[in-house]
C-alpha cells in the first residue's frame, strides 16, 4: 500500500456522489442536506506480547435519493483494509495488522445527501428511496406466540396491512415505557425498555403478523454551523407493506410529539445518517466477542478480545454551496 502521511495531516481524496439519480426522486423529497463525513481512527498503544489488532469501521449504508459510489476515499497507515457489505446492507471497512511498534490510522470522508422522507400518499406510493434486509424472526417460540397474539389483538379491527402496522406502533406509542435495556422478553412482559427494545418489539411484532421490518439506526443531522461531531443516536424501525416501499417508521419521535402522528407515520420529518441496519449486524469476518450491538461506531479487537484503546473522530460538515 502506498506510503501516506500521519492521521493528523491526512490530506483525503473528496468522494463526490452520483448525479446519474432519477428527477422523479428528488422532486419527492421534502429537504435535502448535502454533508460531507469525516471518520478517523487512530491506535498508537497496544498491550505488549500483543499479536493482532482487527478494525470494523462503519460506512453509510445509503441514503434517500442519492447512491454512496464505491470505493470510499480513505487513507490507511500501518494496516490492510478491504471495504465490504454486510447481508444486512451495512458497510465498512474491515482492517487487519501485526500488532507492532508503528501507529495503525485508518480515516475516510465521503460526501452524501441527507433528507426528509415524506409518507407515503393516499394512493399507498412511496418515493421508492429507501431498501432494506428483513430481519429474520426467531427465537424462543412460546414468546413469539405470545407477541403474536397480541399482534392479532391489537390489529384485529384493522383489514388492510398498513392499518395493521400503524395500530402496532399505536399500541407502543401509549403504552410502552422508556427505561434501561431489558430485551425482548422483558420489555414485551413489563412494557418498558430503552428504543432498541421498543423497536426490536415493534419489528417482531410485524413479522409476526407476516409483515417484513428491521431496526436501523444512525445519527441526527446535527443543527448549527461548521464542523459538528456525531452525537445524538436515532434509532427506528423500517417495514414494507405490500404493494409499498420499505417505509420508515420512527416510534419514539411519534412519543415525542404524537400530534399528527398518524399523518407522519411512514415518513422522516428529519434528515438522518443511517449507519447500522439491524442489531446484531452479520459482518464478515464476525466480531469475535459475540455482544449483539448497533453498529454505528469503529469497533476494534486485540487477538480476539475487545479493545477500547482507540482515538475515534466522526466528524460532519456543510458542503460548499449548501444553504440549509
Amino acid at each position: 500500500m502506498p506510503k501516506t502521511s500521519p492521521l493528523a495531516r491526512s490530506s483525503l481524496l473528496l468522494l463526490l456522489i452520483g448525479t446519474a439519480c432519477p428527477s422523479i426522486q428528488m422532486q419527492e423529497l421534502q429537504d435535502t442536506h448535502l454533508r460531507k463525513l469525516s471518520v478517523s481512527v487512530l491506535v498508537e498503544h497496544l498491550p505488549q506480547k500483543a499479536q493482532q489488532i482487527r478494525i470494523w469501521v462503519p460506512a453509510p449504508i445509503s441514503v434517500p435519493g442519492m447512491a454512496l459510489q464505491s470505493p470510499l476515499a480513505v487513507s490507511c497507515k500501518g494496516a490492510r483494509f478491504q471495504e465490504k457489505s454486510g447481508a444486512d446492507g451495512n458497510r465498512y471497512l474491515f482492517v487487519e495488522a501485526p500488532a507492532g511498534d508503528a501507529a495503525i490510522s485508518i480515516a475516510y470522508e465521503v460526501t452524501m445527501a441527507c433528507s426528509t422522507v415524506p409518507p407515503p400518499l393516499e394512493d399507498g406510493s412511496t418515493s421508492g428511496l429507501w431498501e432494506s434486509t428483513e430481519t429474520r424472526v426467531e427465537g424462543d417460540q412460546e414468546l413469539l406466540t405470545r407477541i403474536r397474539k397480541q399482534a392479532l389483538f391489537v390489529t384485529a379491527q384493522q383489514p388492510g396491512w398498513l392499518g395493521k402496522a400503524r395500530a402496532l406502533a399505536a399500541w407502543l406509542i401509549r403504552d410502552f415505557r422508556e427505561g434501561r435495556r431489558q430485551g425482548l422478553a422483558l420489555s414485551f412482559e413489563k412494557m418498558r425498555g430503552d428504543p432498541v427494545d421498543m423497536n426490536r418489539l415493534y419489528v417482531t411484532a410485524c413479522g409476526t403478523l407476516g409483515i417484513p421490518a428491521t431496526i436501523e439506526a444512525g445519527f441526527a443531522l446535527p443543527k448549527g454551523k461548521g464542523s459538528q461531531t456525531l452525537d445524538e443516536v436515532l434509532i427506528w424501525s423500517r417495514i414494507r407493506i405490500p404493494g409499498m416501499d420499505w417505509i420508515p417508521v420512527d416510534l419514539r419521535d411519534a412519543q415525542l410529539r404524537r400530534d399528527g402522528w398518524k399523518s407522519r407515520f411512514g415518513g422522516l420529518a428529519e434528515p438522518r445518517i443511517r449507519l447500522s441496519s439491524g442489531v446484531d449486524a452479520p459482518l464478515e469476518p464476525p466480531m469475535q466477542d459475540g455482544v449483539p450491538r448497533l453498529f454505528l461506531r469503529p469497533h476494534a479487537e486485540c487477538d480476539g478480545k475487545v479493545w477500547n484503546g482507540m482515538e475515534i473522530q466522526m466528524v460532519l460538515q456543510r458542503v460548499p454551496g449548501d444553504e440549509h
